[in-house]
């Protein structure tokens, strides 16, 4: 959906500087989800089952290696469907052989990010360091976070953003030097999402080392 578009500059910035060939298959409000029905606005809602089935035919059919999975998946987890199509997604991936990367989701904050910082600003209060606090975090995401973790194994890695935006331990912020991280209350900017390329780098140079070790 949205959230994952907005990690996109952070894994073409890790795939493209290891000579990693990097396809996107996103649309707002449609999470990554097999049998799938969310009603939205802006997303495909009953078509979300074609596209979505269509994807994983693409990978297949691609041969590709890695696939990243990612969404607002608070907004979904309430649906009673959610853990079960989840589970017929992953199992699907990984039977084709396929490795999979869960993202759990950034953070929420309390108002549009540049907005804040704009306030702080006029205030003459610029260093004030906008964010949220991890235990809030944590909290709006006590749903989804634990049904996701639940798939982590040999196939399947589980990471989670927030660590890229960790400050004093127990806050994460929104911003960094002026610059809004975040283009609205819970969507990277592209500062933002570049801050997450060393997170995906990790993750391709672990898969590598697996991969010459013959694991």
């Amino acid at each position: 959906d949205s959230h994952a578009m907005a990690l996109m500059p952070g894994i073409v910035d890790a795939c493209t500087s290891r000579g990693v060939v990097v396809y996107q298959a996103t649309h707002s409000q449609t999470p990554p989800l097999l049998d799938f029905v969310y009603e939205s606005n802006w997303g495909l809602r009953e078509r979300a089952p074609v596209f979505n089935n269509r994807v994983v035919e693409f990978l297949v059919e691609e041969k590709i290696d890695t696939v990243v999975l990612a969404a607002a998946w608070s907004a979904y987890a309430k649906n009673t469907d959610f853990e079960s199509s989840l589970q017929k997604t992953v199992d699907q991936l990984t039977r084709h052989g396929l490795h999979v990367i869960i993202v759990l989701d950034v953070q929420t904050h309390n108002e549009d990010v540049p907005l804040a910082i704009a306030r702080r600003r006029f205030r003459n209060a610029d260093s004030e360091v906008y964010g949220v606090s991890l235990r809030e975090h944590r909290a709006n995401n006590e749903l989804c976070d634990p049904i996701l973790k639940k798939f982590e194994g040999e196939q399947v890695r589980v990471v989670d953003p927030t660590l890229c935006f960790l400050h004093d331990h127990d806050f994460l912020i929104a911003e960094e030097n002026g610059i809004p991280l975040f283009r609205d209350r819970d969507h990277l900017s592209r500062e933002g999402g570049l801050r997450l390329s060393p997170l995906f780098a990790s993750v391709l140079t672990a898969r590598s080392q697996r991969i010459k070790t013959g694991e």
